[in-house]
């Protein structure tokens, strides 16, 4: 009977990671993408603190809009996620992380 903080999913044809959460009662979202190479270190997932080997906890970007994106800036932002949403799920004990993530990506003040 768990309760997820925020859903996200992969898509292995175009190699992201979809994150989408509910911010204040309005869904904010990010793609991240999911680099074709890995390091044999451990990581350590931003969200729920979890360490993990590379198929457990990937580094991730995630390509975010700037206060002038349209004129066409942009830039990226890394991080590590676990890359099942369901453990990292059960094991978030704090949302900050989360909401700082999207709050970057999404240009949110």
């Amino acid at each position: 009977d768990s309760k997820n903080v925020y859903l996200g999913w992969i898509d292995e044809s175009i190699r992201k990671l979809f994150v989408v959460y509910n911010m204040n009662g309005k869904l904010i979202g990010m793609a991240c993408r999911i680099p074709n190479y890995s390091s044999n270190n451990a990581h350590i997932c931003t969200l729920c603190n979890h360490v993990g080997e590379k198929n457990e906890v990937a580094f991730v970007s995630a390509i975010c809009k700037t206060a002038n994106s349209k004129e066409g800036n942009y830039k990226s932002i890394g991080f590590d996620i676990c890359l099942d949403s369901a453990k990292c799920n059960e094991r978030i004990v704090s949302v900050e992380k989360l909401e700082k993530i999207l709050k970057d990506v999404n240009n949110i003040k």
